[in-house]
């Protein structure tokens, strides 16, 4: 076969698996390829298709590797790809550089600053910059920052460049569930719930974060409902880890039987994943599902695993943020069994 026939089998295989590691490697394969042939314009459409496929699987690093490769190649080939090329996954990336504890508070602030530079240098509005910084903030548990950077997003003007509108509600929404403002949290949800916002991630993603509020606000059979819907629909996509916890974080409460089920299916991607503040969510819900049923009599040889792997995760995550928010979120999240259990066993 010649390069062409190459190219398109492996771009054909690729396209036709699901997101994982699988479909990452034939498109790997595919840049290599390129590569070789010194196939300028496909080795970058292909890292283009990767960042997307990586975003996808859950995996931050080969999106950030491919991004940083394509972010180089638009500014030393400025006849070849438009300034603005990179500026809409720059989001994506954005958006997951903070999720590895190897990634230092010095290089996300260089590359925030980045994004802010290319932003302001095309005459695009702040708003998507605001937004990450939010939600920079929110995963170190920086709540002055917080209340500082939610008002510069909000107020920043909206363009082409800024997320939809399904998507900054649902960030809302999250920040809201974030400072326990529940009721608050639920009202802004409205639209989402009712279907009035939609988009490729909502409401996938706020039905889970919804799921502790309405429990902290006694509506337990709107949270039910809410779950069995909402985990249908991100059962099988990997980039919603944290997702799951919540899923077993809630059903740890109603029905840890169900919640061990969904622990147990998905066990093999939580150890494999490459998003490790995902695994953190999810290790620690695993924690609080074992120590659940520790206390009922049943052991599992889960437990002193799912200790170790969540607190050194919060370990590394707190020397890297500079305070102990993770450490915390460990003993908020336990504290749930003394919490909501009795009312509700």
């Amino acid at each position: 076969m010649n390069y062409q026939e190459q190219l398109y089998l492996l771009e054909s295989q690729a396209d036709m698996l699901p997101d994982g590691e699988a479909r990452l490697a034939l498109l790997e394969q595919a840049i290599r390829l390129a590569d070789s042939h010194n196939e300028q314009i496909d080795s970058f459409e292909l890292r283009e298709k990767l960042i997307d496929a990586a975003s996808a699987a859950g995996n931050p690093m080969k999106m950030l590797v491919a991004f940083s490769w394509c972010l180089s190649h638009v500014d030393q080939h400025p006849h070849l790809f438009e300034p603005t090329r990179m500026l809409w996954p720059y989001k994506w990336v954005v958006d997951d550089i903070d999720s590895f504890s190897q990634m230092s508070r010095a290089l996300i602030e260089q590359m925030m600053d980045d994004m802010k530079r290319r932003y302001e240098e095309q005459g695009l509005s702040l708003r998507p910059y605001y937004r990450h910084l939010h939600a920079h903030a929110m995963h170190a548990g920086q709540q002055d920052d917080c209340e500082t950077l939610y008002r510069l997003w909000l107020t920043a003007p909206v363009d082409d460049f800024s997320d939809c509108t399904a998507c900054e509600r649902a960030h809302q929404v999250e920040y809201m569930v974030w400072l326990h403002e529940d009721e608050r949290a639920v009202a802004l949800a409205e639209p989402i719930l009712n279907g009035q916002l939609s988009c490729s991630t909502v409401p996938h993603n706020t039905y889970h974060h919804l799921l502790i509020a309405l429990v902290r606000l006694g509506r337990i059979e709107e949270a039910i409902d809410l779950q069995r819907r909402g985990y249908a629909k991100i059962e099988n996509e990997l980039s919603f880890l944290d997702g799951i916890a919540n899923h077993i974080r809630f059903l740890t409460l109603l029905d840890p039987e169900r919640a061990k089920e969904l622990f147990e299916k998905h066990l093999d991607h939580a150890m494999t994943s490459a998003h490790q503040r995902n695994q953190f969510y999810f290790f620690l819900a695993g924690w609080l599902l074992f120590e659940r049923l520790r206390r009922q009599g049943e052991l599992s040889d889960h437990l002193q695993s799912l200790i170790a792997k969540t607190r050194s995760l919060a370990d590394a995550f707190d020397r890297r943020n500079g305070n102990d928010y993770h450490a915390s979120l460990i003993e908020s999240t336990l504290a749930l069994l003394d919490s909501f259990l009795s009312p509700l066993d």
